[in-house]
């Protein structure tokens, strides 16, 4: 691997890490006027118009049918059934349900990548890596009594569990397939996948109705540009990146630092407190995903590609 594949590899990871979970703030400020998938829409539908603005036409015209069809089915799935119905059910799953939920997608990925492609082999440090992350985003989020469970309604977190299972498939599944070689152009026509799902289920739903027009102020624009720019054409971008040159199950530790990231903005911009559980919690999640990006490497599994 060159220095600069290296460099871009790197960069990609401090991207989905650092700038993803900035992105649970950027939400909450869009949700009070635009209803989940229809933000979420909006979101990929501007992020999709700025990318196919800035990269060439000659790009476009390379991609064969086959390669905007699979692009576009990996769209849907990732975009759309892993990303809106998360969104709507954060008004009524608690963040800490949430996140225990999300935090298990390593493990969807490891299941994926055994079954679509016959590998993933773990070993004792991987598996102790991904423990010890889950139950560090556990604490994070004041999860330490089982009864919290008890309380959560069934359809919201049968919705967020799918969600995931959509995710991690789509994500394993689409890097099994041809589509546009230009990284770019394949986020930009999986967008176009995004924006379909989530209008077709918000129109279903009936969020025509409940978007809130007297809520479009200052912040809530800054909020969808933020989304759209940052949250989407950079973020989506790095990770479709990873997916293509990087053991899956190991580019889904991102679901371990995002919390860490949405939790130090809270206190930044909101006043929420860090503490010690905080703290603790937060090195137990980085201390795991290290321990787990070790093990795939002295597995021997993990697969980077120039």
């Amino acid at each position: 691997m060159t220095a600069t594949h290296q460099f871009k590899v790197v960069s990609a990871f401090l991207i989905i890490y650092f700038v993803w979970g900035s992105t649970y703030l950027a939400i909450r400020l869009t949700l009070d006027a635009v209803p989940a998938f229809f933000s979420m829409g909006l979101r990929f539908f501007i992020a999709a118009v700025l990318i196919f603005i800035w990269i060439k036409p000659g790009k476009i015209r390379q991609v064969t049918l086959k390669q905007a069809i699979n692009s576009l089915a990996v769209g849907f799935m990732l975009m759309g059934l892993g990303t809106g119905p998360v969104a709507w059910a954060v008004r009524y799953v608690p963040t800490g349900v949430t996140a225990m939920i999300i935090a298990v997608l390593p493990v969807w990925f490891v299941l994926f990548e055994k079954l679509l492609k016959n590998r993933a082999e773990l070993g004792v440090v991987s598996c102790v890596g991904i423990g010890i992350s889950i139950a560090g985003s556990l604490l994070l989020m004041g999860i330490t009594d089982i009864n919290a469970f008890t309380k959560v309604p069934l359809l919201p977190f049968l919705v967020i569990l799918i969600s995931c299972f959509f995710w991690a498939f789509a994500s394993v599944w689409g890097s099994t397939l041809e589509k546009p070689e230009h990284n770019f152009t394949d986020v930009a026509i999986q967008m176009a996948g995004g924006v379909a799902c989530n209008l077709m289920i918000g129109l279903f739903l009936g969020e025509y109705k409940q978007i809130n027009y007297s809520g479009m102020d200052f912040t809530f624009v800054m909020a969808v540009l933020y989304l759209s720019i940052f949250g989407s054409v950079l973020v989506y971008g790095a990770y479709n990146f990873l997916i293509k040159h990087i053991n899956t199950a190991l580019v889904a530790t991102h679901s371990y630092v995002n919390p860490i990231v949405a939790v130090f903005l809270g206190w930044l911009f909101l006043e929420e407190i860090i503490d010690t559980r905080m703290i603790l919690s937060s090195l137990m999640v980085l201390s795991g995903v290290t321990l787990i990006r070790v093990g795939y490497r002295k597995s021997g599994s993990l697969k980077i590609k120039a």
